[in-house]
């Protein structure tokens, strides 16, 4: 699973990225449960939400997503007359992740900070809150993980301040020792030594892009267009600052400009993977599904075997309801990944939707094989078997959904259960 994006929480007056999911219970006891456009992989929500804790409860303040049929969804769209709705609904513990991340995971919400703000909620009211420290889960990761950042052939931190005190108009001796802050997360310093590096060689493309690099970590996304644009101007056939300031402008929804940032990566080096994969979920932003097809489809040409792009092409045809199309797709994602469950999981979906009941119930298995707590797969398998007539059996998936929790499997027990004994 792709790391998800955040959503957002004000609180205390300053905004945090908040690594929780308030409104998903909501959601599943509305009928039906709205179907959000799922754009990408890095949100398979659909949606972002903003919420807000005042005066010890916690508010939806805004919502921003789209469904199936490219129509916003909003606050209004589910809460009639309300600009601010009180998440009474919600019990639970929300994470705000704080400091610096220590180690990057590429799923879900699970990288880890150096702390994380943990707030207990009560039916939407404010009950406690406490700091985590994970330095020790920190460390743990590290003795697990065979390329850690600290591997030995990482630069001398010493040798290369050594070298600087020798000669300290080597600029590179510079960037050396910045690059290695920027490793050790002492991103303050690694930009001073970039900074310093620059003011010795201001004609080198490296310094400006590592020190772009810096702010994008700390979130300063116009100072990092500000150095890639200035590695431009120095190098203009550098397709890394290209990228990744097309990416910043993503972050700032210039999302015209990352497409010509993207494009003129591609018009530099037509073999550039990362500019067609990253144009492409720039134009499934702006609902160009088939650019983005397009765009996705040139990233396989140039990897055979590069199963994310076949799934984000499934999305774009699900979003066009081009499900049997969708499905193929789905196909060749799992024949080179056979062990990622949400490939099955969006299979299934889509083959829902042309009513394969049977092979639904097929990929919503196996999402129960790879991950047995999945309660959506218990549940969705469950209306699979119900629309085959399987009545008894898919009540079975629907008392397993509501055991892990998944509300919204009472409405198709009372409506569909009520007189058979489990």
């Amino acid at each position: 699973m792709t790391a998800q994006a955040y959503e957002k929480l004000i609180y205390k007056g300053e905004t945090y990225p908040l690594a929780s999911e308030p409104l998903s219970g909501y959601l599943q006891q509305i009928s039906p449960e709205p179907q959000f456009l799922i754009r990408n992989t890095s949100c398979w929500r659909g949606y972002i939400g903003t919420w807000e804790i005042a005066d010890e409860r916690l508010f939806l303040i805004s919502l921003n997503g789209q469904s199936k049929a490219s129509e916003p969804i909003g606050i209004e769209y589910l809460f009639q007359d309300q600009e601010k709705v009180f998440a009474n609904w919600f019990t639970g513990e929300l994470r705000i992740p704080q400091g610096e991340m220590l180690y990057y995971v590429h799923g879900g919400y699970q990288s880890i900070f150096e702390k994380d703000l943990l707030i207990k909620i009560e039916n939407g009211l404010v009950a406690g809150e406490r700091i985590r420290d994970n330095s020790e889960e920190y460390q743990e990761r590290l003795l697990e993980d065979e390329n850690d950042i600290f591997a030995p052939d990482k630069p001398d931190i010493v040798e290369i301040r050594n070298s600087i005190n020798v000669d300290p108009s080597d600029a590179m001796s510079y960037y050396k020792r910045g690059d290695e802050r920027f490793i050790q997360k002492l991103y303050d310093r690694a930009i001073d030594d970039f900074s310093k590096a620059i003011e010795i060689d201001p004609n080198e493309a490296l310094f400006y892009f590592a020190r772009g690099m810096v702010k994008n970590q700390i979130n300063d996304y116009v100072g990092a267009i500000a150095d890639f644009t200035k590695a431009i101007e120095v190098d203009p056939q550098n397709t890394w600052a290209y990228n990744r300031r097309g990416l910043m402008k993503i972050l700032l929804n210039d999302n015209s400009g990352a497409i010509a940032d993207f494009s003129s990566s591609i018009e530099i080096d037509p073999l550039n993977i990362d500019a067609y994969t990253r144009r492409g979920y720039t134009k499934g932003l702006i609902n160009d599904f088939i650019g983005a097809i397009a765009d996705y489809k040139k990233a396989i040409e140039i990897n055979p075997e590069y199963a994310e792009a076949y799934s984000n092409i499934a999305f774009m045809k699900s979003n066009i309801e081009d499900y049997s199309g969708a499905i193929v797709d789905f196909n060749k994602a799992i024949e080179i990944e056979p062990q990622t469950l949400f490939y099955f999981f969006y299979r299934g979906l889509a083959k829902i939707e042309i009513s394969d009941y049977l092979g639904a119930i097929d990929d919503f298995s196996k999402t129960i094989e790879l991950e047995p707590q999945n309660a959506a797969a218990y549940h969705l398998r469950g209306l699979a078997k119900t629309n085959l007539g399987q009545k008894e059996n898919g009540c079975l998936d629907f008392h397993k959904a509501r055991e892990l929790g998944y509300s919204e499997a009472d409405e198709m027990i009372n409506n569909n259960c009520d007189k058979l004994i489990f």
